[in-house]
């Protein structure tokens, strides 16, 4: 499917966005940054208008940084995986429709940068913003634990589609301790909770965004 055309007065803002993005740090020192910008420059669609806002917000999020912070994330440039997950970034960055996603991308970038989660994490961390509804990963985030609640009270938390991802996971049943207790009914009832890495991924994001607002 072609792509549709910008409208004339899109244009001056689609300028404005090239130009802080042709002149930031991190599309100078990141290749793959610097690729995705430069086809940009080539284009002029309205997909590559909002991938250019979602960029810029993203980068913009970053750079919000100060200090030993900030230099604790330029770092992440230098290292191995400054190619895989900076491909990995653009690619979801393009994909995403919600822009709240962005800085919640950023956040958990921080987060890495600065140790709070390892590569595997970071990736694992990517995906699932890139493939869950915004409003169910702020419901998520805005909650303080998510403990043996059955799938009707997941829905009430407006959670319900995160049991499809690594941060809920179904509680093991014993079915023995309940029926001593008198609850057989519940035998059949599955409930969920926050899983290891669902707390990992919560502080990251919480990391992030404290350190952003804090500079």
């Amino acid at each position: 499917m072609s792509k549709i055309l910008i409208a004339d007065t899109a244009i001056e803002g689609f300028d404005i966005i090239l130009d802080k993005l042709t002149n930031n740090q991190w599309v100078k020192d990141i290749p793959v940054f610097g690729w995705g910008v430069r086809s940009l420059s080539i284009y002029r669609s309205i997909q590559d208008y909002y991938f250019a806002q979602k960029l810029e917000l993203f980068l913009t999020s970053i750079d919000s940084l100060s200090g030993a912070d900030l230099a604790k994330v330029r770092d992440f440039s230098k290292t191995e995986d400054a190619a895989k997950v900076s491909d990995k970034l653009l690619q979801v960055i393009s994909s995403i429709t919600d822009f709240e996603k962005s800085e919640l991308l950023a956040a958990l970038f921080i987060a890495y940068s600065t140790g709070r989660l390892d590569s595997r994490e970071f990736m694992r961390s990517v995906d699932i913003i890139n493939y869950t509804f915004i409003d169910d990963l702020s419901n998520y985030l805005a909650l303080l634990q998510v403990s043996s609640c059955s799938y009707l009270e997941l829905e009430d938390m407006g959670i319900s589609t995160l049991i499809n991802t690594s941060l809920l996971s179904a509680d093991s049943v014993d079915v023995v301790q309940l029926s001593l207790s008198g609850r057989e009914d519940e035998v059949h009832i599955v409930k969920y909770s926050q899983t290891q890495f669902g707390y990992k991924f919560r502080q990251a994001c919480s990391f992030g965004r404290r350190i952003r607002a804090t500079t």
